[in-house]
């Protein structure tokens, strides 16, 4: 499987390089090209990948028709142009996420699926494995499935932008979505994987102070509901959320699950 890379930045080097690189290792791909409009990102990745065909831009990447599959590391609001511009040219496609910003995104992705059923998207959302999740999820299930009411609350508080990005994108939400397409996609799809019946009931885009914000948004989720508050005008870094139904109690942040019935704990798991 021969793999192109769009994007040579943070997500890049911080995640898809490193993960691509082992895959190559084993030999379950071939790392093929790679391209960015920075010079001086390209600089920086051929010192990393000797000999690589590098381009100043996908299209001009994936026109030389080298790959099979395109993977998205580029900024957010590319990321929908970039996808469609992917299945245009027969690709399978593995995007960070968000895939998309506005409505318009969506239907540009949407139309160019439209008919093509042996090609693959895939959007990146790697909270999915954490250690945490599995244990939410599956419980969660089971009162859907059971049509029990339940609570899925969601807190996510982060001090500012990503100090380990390369620029400032987070920072402007017309550009990259703010928190909700940061932070919420993710805990979109845990509850995506709870029930598929998911229904915004009201959002709330406060400011948080400089470059801050805050986020407030609920909606409901197959028999249950879902409360997400996300921030980047806390002082401190912590990811936590709680699964509640009829007396239960699950309660996870950041390293550690606690599980609770009834009001009697049930052990601690790290």
């Amino acid at each position: 499987m021969r793999v192109a890379l769009a994007g040579l930045g943070g997500a890049a080097f911080g995640g898809h390089l490193p993960a691509l690189l082992r895959l190559q290792e084993d030999r379950l791909i071939e790392l093929v090209a790679a391209a960015d409009p920075d010079s001086a990102r390209r600089d920086a990745a051929a010192r990393l990948l000797r000999g690589m065909p590098l381009f100043s831009s996908v299209e001009e990447m994936l026109e030389a028709g080298v790959s099979d599959v395109l993977v998205i590391a580029a900024r957010p609001e590319s990321h929908a142009r970039l996808v469609a511009l992917g299945i245009a040219h027969r690709q399978h496609v593995v995007c960070e996420k968000p895939l998309t910003l506005t409505r318009e995104q969506h239907r540009m992705i949407a139309d160019s699926l439209a008919g093509e059923g042996r090609l693959g998207l895939i959007p990146v959302h790697q909270y999915r494995y954490s250690p945490g999740w599995p244990l939410l999820r599956r419980w969660g299930r089971r009162a859907d499935c059971l049509g029990l009411p339940f609570t899925l609350d969601v807190d996510v508080r982060r001090n500012g932008s990503d100090p380990t990005a390369v620029s400032s994108w987070r920072a402007d939400p017309a550009t990259s979505g703010g928190m909700l397409a940061d932070h919420g996609v993710h805990m979109l799809a845990l509850a995506w994987t709870i029930s598929q019946d998911i229904v915004p009931v009201g959002v709330m885009r406060l400011p948080g102070g400089g470059a801050g914000e805050q986020v407030v948004a609920h909606l409901g989720l197959g028999s249950g509901r879902m409360r997400m508050r996300l921030s980047t005008s806390s002082p401190g870094r912590s990811t936590g959320l709680e699964l509640r139904c009829s007396g239960l109690s699950l309660r996870w942040r950041d390293s550690s699950a606690t599980v609770r019935l009834k009001g009697r704990s049930l052990g601690l798991r790290t």
